[in-house]
């Protein structure tokens, strides 16, 4: 597979961003950000697990299916956290907070690729040490860097089962990264969840209140009657 063929697997995902960020913002204005971007990071959370799925022959279609979930929960997660962030700001901050939730963005997107590429990195390294170790020294260094640098030597010194460990390692170190993720993400849906229902809350009582004071406590009960109807 080449680079260009691995890039545009990564096209079902982008896909799938674009469509949950309207539809995001949409049930968002029916339901709430608290419901709506938490279960979507939920579901995040269950696209990693299902990274665990995943193996040496695993279809491209079944790759390319899980992408585009994550995707779409992504989208939908995102939109309405963005636009509740935005909106609980004063007129004269819009722009200085735009700028930072960018930038915070931005940032972690980054931080997560090295966290997690790190750790892909590291396991695979250990996995495969085991495999090297009847290679000399520095045809074990040059090996141990990669899963394609493994193959490579692989061919070099005439050891077709490296192939094999290399494969393994590699989804071994994939399946630990992904795991990794999927905890990280599942912390993040329940702080964002406790944190919007902290807010929307105090938001719905006091509302409450106010219809009470314009109307009266009578007529507020048998409004609040008519929409339970």
């Amino acid at each position: 597979m080449s680079a260009l063929d691995a890039g545009l697997l990564s096209l079902p995902g982008a896909v799938g961003v674009v469509v949950g960020s309207g539809l995001g913002a949409r049930l968002a204005r029916r339901l709430s950000v608290a419901g709506v971007s938490g279960t979507a990071l939920v579901v995040f959370v269950a696209c990693h697990a299902l990274n665990l799925t995943f193996a040496v022959d695993t279809s491209l279609v079944w790759y390319c299916a899980v992408g585009t979930l994550a995707g779409l929960a992504i989208g939908v997660a995102v939109a309405p956290t963005s636009a509740a962030i935005m909106a609980a700001l004063p007129m004269g901050r819009i722009g200085a907070g735009s700028a930072v939730s960018n930038a915070i963005r931005q940032v972690g997107s980054v931080l997560g690729i090295a966290v997690l590429g790190t750790i892909v990195s590291n396991v695979y390294q250990r996995s495969i040490g085991p495999s090297l170790a009847g290679l000399p020294a520095e045809v074990r260094d040059a090996a141990s860097g990669s899963a394609e640098a493994t193959r490579r030597t692989a061919a070099a010194v005439g050891q077709p089962a490296l192939v094999d460990a290399a494969n393994d390692s590699f989804i071994h170190s994939m399946h630990v990264a992904a795991s990794t993720a999927a905890g990280l993400a599942l912390i993040g849906a329940i702080v964002l969840i406790l944190g919007f229902r902290a807010k929307e809350t105090p938001a719905v009582e006091a509302q409450g209140a106010s219809v009470e004071v314009l109307i009266g406590p009578a007529e507020a009960g048998g409004l609040e009657a008519d929409r339970a109807r």
